[in-house]
């Protein structure tokens, strides 16, 4: 249900770079917000009421965030953590007004070229182990310069790879720059993702975690990583 999303983390609070993330977070959403408003408040009709129209913007704002919390984190509510309270939380947002066949639309299908590109470039270059229960790749510097694609084009991968038959554990790298690598894992049963990330410094849950380290060639960590997994596996 929606417990999960109210109940606070406290020992987060210990981690700067929250708060770093926290401080960009509202500066950029006051920023657009303010935009907005200014915008609406030059083509407004003098007597409207403009209070109740922030208002109602910032409810569907607020129900259409909640939704996306949701199935993001319930996978379009294909994981085991969806609950029934979890469908009935979801319903009671879409009777506020909360579309979810928008909000999956742009979380998971809407594509721009680049990451079509890329993220199929990526596919293609994944290679399996251990039977076919593992799978991998390392998405380089040149792969994002060859496609113009961002880090953050090829989020779809990990999952793609996940769903594979016979796979049991997806990892995907990704060099972020020169001297930084950021890894997403995905696992299916008993692997637990969580366990593994935290090796290299990173965390998440049992089926979905991610990690980033410095100071380490791509290749090599994917080979170290394939021999780790393999040992689960």
């Amino acid at each position: 249900g929606l417990a999960k999303l109210f109940v606070p983390d406290w020992t987060a609070l210990g981690d700067s770079t929250l708060w770093v993330d926290a401080i960009g977070q509202v500066f950029y959403s006051l920023s657009v917000a303010m935009a907005i408003m200014f915008a609406y408040g030059s083509f407004v009709d003098d007597q409207a009421n403009i209070a109740v129209d922030c208002v109602i913007i910032a409810v569907s704002d607020f129900v259409i965030s909640l939704l996306a919390g949701i199935v993001t984190d319930t996978g379009r509510f294909t994981y085991t953590n969806t609950k029934p309270e979890t469908l009935e939380s979801a319903g009671v947002l879409m009777e506020l007004g909360g579309n979810i066949t928008e909000v999956c639309y742009n979380l998971f299908d809407l594509k721009t070229p680049s990451e079509f590109a890329i993220s199929s470039a990526a596919c293609s270059a994944a290679k399996f182990y251990c039977g076919g229960k593992l799978a991998i790749v390392a998405v380089t510097a040149e792969m994002f310069e060859k496609y113009r694609a961002g880090h953050d084009e090829i989020s779809d991968v990990v999952s793609r790879l996940r769903d594979v038959g016979g796979v049991e554990f997806a990892c995907v790298l990704r060099e972020t720059d020169s001297n930084t690598v950021r890894g997403n894992l995905r696992s299916k049963t008993e692997f637990d993702c969580s366990v593994f990330a935290e090796k290299y410094g990173g965390g998440g849950h049992k089926r979905a975690a991610g990690f980033t380290v410095t100071g380490r060639d791509i290749n090599d960590l994917a080979d170290e990583i394939i021999r780790e997994a393999s040992k689960f596996l």
